[in-house]
């Protein structure tokens, strides 16, 4: 929009919905529109300007790809354009008196420029090492005021306004760098704009069953653990890994089908499950079924379950912030060695967060709540039902892209290895009526040290290295005849590397590293080699 010089009228720009262009002319105060200034070839006109006299509007006019500098007449909506067709850059124009003032990079350098309305000579009026833009007169009409880009951004100038200073085009050298001209000699086929095809496609209606199947992805490693709260014996084995076998999902991403194995070294065995899950609708529902063995010293024992998924997701954006909350249950049928039941499932998990930049560790600002609970509502013996608590919070560090966490995990019972990575809670009634409590808090203080970018040639690539600070104190309670707690803790400090391994292994980031571990208690310490392969740590 601008405002005519007696401050009556609006000039704007106007497009529809069927993508028809016009300058529309406004009444300053009431905000109606007085005139539509008629364009029958449907021309781009971008930055309308008035006339000192308010009888005509300057524009930059686009035409196929191509602009010029044109005046319109406010009554009789005749044009005129000033400069011939070109892909010249041209933007800010503004008049005075016979001339018209424009931003251009003729020179190969964005300067100010000027064109005589009655000759259409055109001037070069400013020569600025890095670029001059948006040209206004003053009130008086001596100063010609305008923005000199500098290396600390842009500068105000004000230089006499002297038409007799400026250099006529035809001496201006043009020095634009065509960076493109190479490439267009290396494609050989000129302007490809002009061999767009013309075709029309058909338009139909689409039918979700005949694209439900789509693999995207398959050998994806999900999650790697240790057993990180066994403070006695920090040098341990990997517990657990999970690895998507198989993804697919439909094109519109409703309807989504997994197929994963979670092995468990501790353990000896491992879960095969597949899920269906349809997300069309509200709720979002999934069909699992999964396949458990374990390897004991009389032989192979098996389970299978078969589970019902009902999960409700809430996402919202309230200024700086993301905020989800995601309840769900899953009701389970499961064999499981001489016992045969059904367990509920109950999940909630809030978070609230800030986004993170590609340097952030974690995200800056974030809080996290989620809980588990599960019990077999039909079972006929007491026993303990499986309850599951996490927080954590994360602020900004010391620095740019340092964070401090604060992580708080609560678990009864703890001793049933499989719960953690999934999605079902596994029955295992030898520990099921243990009434054992876990309690968890850990500080920990990560920041990055250098961002080498290494290519360790097939082997991977390097992202970060980072470093380390951490305290974590475990608090075991016992409900045995002599109801004894156990309260280990410890403190941690780590070298740890963020890199993306051998392009056959399908993980989105990679954390190793090495770490020493004091135990408070024992008033002993040693290093740890430490491996995170989860494709949260990339996420979160």
């Amino acid at each position: 929009v601008a405002l005519s010089p007696d401050a009556t009228q609006i000039v704007a720009f106007e497009s529809d919905e069927a993508c028809n262009h016009r300058l529309v002319i406004i009444d300053a105060d009431t905000g109606q529109v007085i005139k539509r200034l008629p364009n029958p070839d449907n021309h781009l006109y971008l930055t309308p300007k008035w006339s000192e006299d308010g009888r005509q509007i300057l524009v930059v006019k686009n035409v196929q790809r191509k602009v010029t500098l044109s005046l319109i007449n406010v009554s009789t909506g005749e044009t005129q354009d000033l400069l011939p067709y070109s892909t010249e850059h041209i933007g800010h124009p503004t008049m005075k008196g016979r001339y018209v003032l424009y931003n251009s990079a003729y020179s190969g350098i964005d300067n100010i420029y000027a064109v005589d309305i009655a000759t259409h000579r055109r001037y070069q009026v400013t020569s600025r090492a890095h670029g001059a833009y948006n040209p206004v007169l003053s009130a008086d009409g001596c100063w010609l005021i305008f923005n000199d880009l500098t290396k600390d951004g842009m500068d105000i100038v004000k230089v006499l306004f002297d038409p007799k200073k400026w250099i006529p085009l035809d001496r201006i050298e043009n020095r634009s760098v065509h960076y493109y001209a190479p490439l267009i000699e290396q494609e050989g086929q000129g302007d490809r704009l002009s061999h767009i095809p013309d075709q029309t496609y058909p338009v139909a209606r689409y039918h979700p069953g005949e694209h439900r199947t789509c693999v995207h992805s398959w050998l994806t490693i999900k999650d790697l653990k240790r057993d990180t709260n066994n403070l006695q014996n920090p040098i341990e084995l990997p517990q657990l890994i999970s690895i998507d076998i198989l993804r697919s999902a439909d094109l519109l991403d409703t309807t989504e089908f997994v197929v994963n194995y979670l092995h468990s070294f501790k353990e000896k065995g491992g879960i095969a499950s597949a899920t269906i899950s349809y997300k069309g609708g509200y709720p979002h529902v999934s069909l699992s079924g999964a396949l458990m063995g374990s390897y004991y010293k009389h032989g192979f024992l098996g389970s299978q379950y078969l589970g019902l998924t009902v999960k409700c997701p809430l996402n919202f954006i309230q200024g700086q912030y993301n905020h989800s909350v995601i309840a769900s249950t899953m009701g389970t049928l499961y064999r499981a060695r001489i016992h045969s039941g059904y367990t509920q499932r109950y999940h909630l998990h809030v978070r609230r967060h800030t986004k993170k930049s590609l340097r952030d560790i974690y995200c800056p600002w974030e809080q996290s709540f989620s809980t588990t609970y599960c019990h077999e509502p039909y079972q006929t013996r007491a026993a303990s039902p499986y309850w599951g608590v996490n927080a954590s919070c994360y602020f900004p560090g010391l620095r740019k892209h340092h964070a401090l966490g604060l992580v708080f995990k609560y678990q009864t019972p703890f001793n049933n290895t499989w719960t953690e990575m999934s999605n079902f809670i596994i029955p295992n009634h030898a520990l099921h009526t243990s009434k054992n409590h876990l309690y968890s808090g850990s500080i920990k203080y990560d920041f990055p040290i250098h961002y080498p970018d290494w290519v360790i040639g097939s082997l991977g690539y390097v992202k970060r290295l980072r470093g380390n600070i951490s305290y974590e104190q475990c608090i075991t309670q016992f409900h045995s005849p002599k109801h004894h707690n156990e309260h280990l803790s410890g403190i941690s400090v780590g070298l740890l590397v963020d890199m993306h391994l051998l392009p056959i292994i399908n993980t989105p980031l990679c954390t190793i590293g090495i770490k020493y571990v004091y135990k408070l208690q024992q008033k002993t310490g040693g290093f740890s080699f430490s491996i995170d392969l989860t494709s949260k740590a990339a996420s979160s």
